[in-house]
């Protein structure tokens, strides 16, 4: 496992051309970053001269994760290039971009000397040393050091937009003092650039063009995408851009079919392909593994499918999408990149604790804004040949972070798309694809609703099934049903008691041993299931329904080759499905207030730091409004089985809602496999494909 390269990297200092502006918000003086407008040469050179152009554009983002995950990347990126070479690409216009998050953790991630010597073609802890003349004789210290080097922006202070500000000030002479304190001194974000030609694998003559560009800072990994978008690529100026986390492995061919999907059709702005989840066990032992794969797998199969059929997905992840770097408008203070996706760096002062669970998952801001950009017609695209294999959380501690993050990210981020639904209208899609849209928010509503009340529906349909199952003749409920609900009540107490005062790390064992209880329920309440189908599969509203699902899920495993993984997986998810539905949406509604990543040490910042009171007040209204929609409709629908007054409608109502949404995705996911496999890719506006790429054989492509 190395790098190789005849030459050694070329070394930059570069800095991020963003200018920050000092302004008043809310009779406060606030910096205001605005948009970024590439990179400037800390020795005054021309960017341009070392960042060339190129058409597609990779991003590889890490913090300081083990070379080997980094070298599967890179390797998995570098064997893509022979498919682009068949298919007529010229791959000096491909180049990748890894951007690290702060050169002392990456550099404290190299714990040995091989390590080193692994990067040596792409990083030069020395000539950094040299360039930025720290010269401490111990070696320990001079990280340190580094870390002490400032690049000081000059000062422009602008005193008549103070002047003006403070007439309308309730304290003007405070409000100068602060503006004077936030012009004081400022620094430039800067990077240490290594620029070289190298190849991941012995033998082969082509050669990949990487700027390995480490933040002197760590500051997150939307900031490395500011980096990316804002800097890189305003020089670059490439027509795609790609996203990949390290430790993601594409297929050879993966990265050519996202490029291809963008390039032969104008209106698509973004694509993703599938992610499937790879440990390096792969023992079917492991639980939550083997149920992550067959989660991920429905994900695609179902909602990436009907998703892309109607030309909207809420999100393309950022470990692995692509986008038409023109679509994002790169130069518009208002558009998709600068006006929402990177809106809580620009307005963190608009950073509530509802907004910023909502960017807890800014790419799923990102997809609505684009295919709602005012005067275009923007759609996006799920792609799915295009594969690539990560590594899933490694531990339970990991998984529960990662869950709460999603939960509570794409919950909101749906209730803001909801909310948003009228600007799709102001796009320039036809009033037919408008009506399409408008049907998804009201899908997603349904789903919304849905989610919300999953822990007290699970506790509703395992109570009903318990009733049925151990009813005496005397109507009244078998001790044993009632023993049973009752504990598995308290473990649903003891779930929220622990997610509402104790770290994970804390926690960590006892909703271990919680998920274990629960998964010996799920196996009961199969049991019960199986059970009470044989008792009525001669009842034709319990026969069709259950024949439907079922025989609807093979067919389409089936049409798209994923039976088997399926079967060898459907186990292991099935009894990890109270996991999911019970402990990690108790913990993500319990931990609401923490918008943090959760995967990495972070410090707050003194704006994040002032609103966790806010924040946690949010957090109780919260969880009380959830904990009594579950508790009243849990109790509400359980008293109405049980009553002698028949409510069974109610109930079955309920059940043909939620129904109706499995239907839905089964019916997308079928139209969208068969016009895969059965009818051929015709392309949408050849004259301008040509004119962007006239190099493009539209027959071949």
């Amino acid at each position: 496992m190395r790098i190789i390269s005849n030459e050694e990297p070329e070394y930059h200092c570069i800095m991020l051309d963003q200018k920050t502006n000092i302004k008043i918000k809310n009779d406060k003086a606030r910096e205001c970053p605005g948009i970024a407008k590439g990179v400037l040469d800390h020795l005054n050179e021309n960017p341009s001269t070392y960042l060339v152009p190129a058409t597609f554009l990779i991003v590889v983002t890490m913090y300081n994760e083990d070379p080997i995950l980094f070298h599967k990347t890179m390797s998995a990126i570098y064997r893509n290039l022979e498919r682009f070479t068949k298919e007529g690409i010229d791959i000096n216009n491909i180049a990748v971009a890894v951007i690290v998050d702060g050169v002392k953790p990456f550099t404290e991630g190299l714990k040995s000397d091989d390590d080193i010597r692994y990067y040596s073609k792409l990083f030069d802890l020395e000539k950094v040393y040299k360039y930025h003349k720290v010269e401490n004789p111990d070696s320990s210290k001079r990280m340190a050091d580094l870390q002490k080097v400032k690049i000081l922006i000059p000062k422009n202070e602008d005193m008549n937009s103070l002047k003006n500000s403070q007439r309308k000030a309730i304290n003007p002479q405070e409000l100068q003092n602060q503006y004077l304190e936030k012009i004081k001194d400022r620094y430039y974000e800067y990077a240490h650039l290594f620029v070289n030609t190298v190849s991941f694998e012995e033998g082969k003559e082509c050669k990949l063009k990487v700027y390995f560009c480490v933040k002197q800072d760590n500051k997150r990994k939307l900031n490395s995408h500011l980096w990316f978008f804002g800097g890189l690529c305003r020089v670059i100026d490439p027509k795609y851009c790609m996203l990949i986390d390290v430790g993601t492995e594409p297929e050879d061919s993966a990265l050519y079919l996202l490029y291809n999907a963008l390039r032969r059709d104008t209106q698509v702005a973004g694509v993703c392909g599938e992610i499937i989840p790879k440990s390096d066990k792969d023992s079917l032992f492991d639980v939550l593994c083997y149920a992550q794969k067959v989660e991920y797998k429905f994900s695609h199969v179902l909602d990436k499918s009907l998703e892309s059929l109607l030309g909207y997905i809420t999100v393309l992840p950022g470990a692995f999408s692509a986008y038409r770097y023109d679509a994002l408008q790169p130069d518009d203070p208002k558009g998709p990149l600068w006006g929402e996706y990177f809106k809580s760096i620009r307005k963190p002062w608009l950073m509530d604790c509802y907004h910023a669970n909502i960017y807890l998952a800014e790419d799923r801001v990102l997809c609505l804004s684009l295919v709602s950009c005012k005067d275009k017609n923007y759609i996006l695209k799920f792609v799915r040949k295009s594969r690539a294999y990560t590594d899933p959380p490694p531990d339970y501690e990991a998984l529960l972070s990662q869950r709460r993050r999603w939960i509570n990210g794409s919950w909101f981020a749906l209730l803001d798309s909801v909310r948003n639904t009228k600007k799709v209208w102001a796009s320039d899609h036809n009033c037919c694809r408008k009506m399409i849209f408008t049907f998804q928010m009201l899908y997603y509503i349904v789903n919304i609703l849905y989610s919300f009340v999953m822990v007290g529906g699970f506790y509703l349909a395992l109570s009903i099934c318990l009733r049925k199952m151990f009813d005496n003749k005397s109507g009244r409920e078998n001790s044993i049903g009632t023993v049973l609900m009752v504990f598995y009540l308290s473990m649903l107490i003891i779930t929220f008691v622990i997610s509402l005062g104790s770290r994970i790390r804390d926690a960590n064992k006892a909703l271990w041993a919680i998920s274990g209880i629960f998964s010996m329920y799920m196996g009961l309440f199969l049991v019960l299931l199986i059970s009470l189908f044989f008792d009525n599969w001669d009842d034709a509203s319990v026969f069709a329904p259950v024949a439907a699902t079922v025989s609807g899920f093979v067919i389409l495993l089936v049409m798209n080759d994923s039976l088997w993984l399926v079967v060898l997986g459907c186990i292991q998810f099935l009894i990890a499905t109270p996991t999911y539905m019970n402990i990690f949406t108790i913990y993500a509604i319990c931990n609401i207030h923490d918008c943090s990543w959760g995967n990495r040490p972070e410090n707050m910042t003194a704006e994040e730091a002032n609103r966790m009171d806010d924040f946690e007040q949010f957090r109780t209204g919260w969880v009380l409004l959830w904990a009594f929609i579950n508790v009243f409709f849990a109790y509400v629908l359980d008293a109405a089985d049980e009553s002698d007054t028949s409510y069974a409608g109610y109930i079955y109502a309920v059940g043909i809602i939620g129904m109706s949404v499995i239907y839905i995705r089964f019916l997308g996911g079928f139209v969208f496999i068969i016009k895969q496999k059965c009818f051929k890719y015709t392309f949408t506006n050849p004259d301008e494909i040509m004119k962007e790429d006239p190099n493009i054989n539209l027959r071949k492509a």
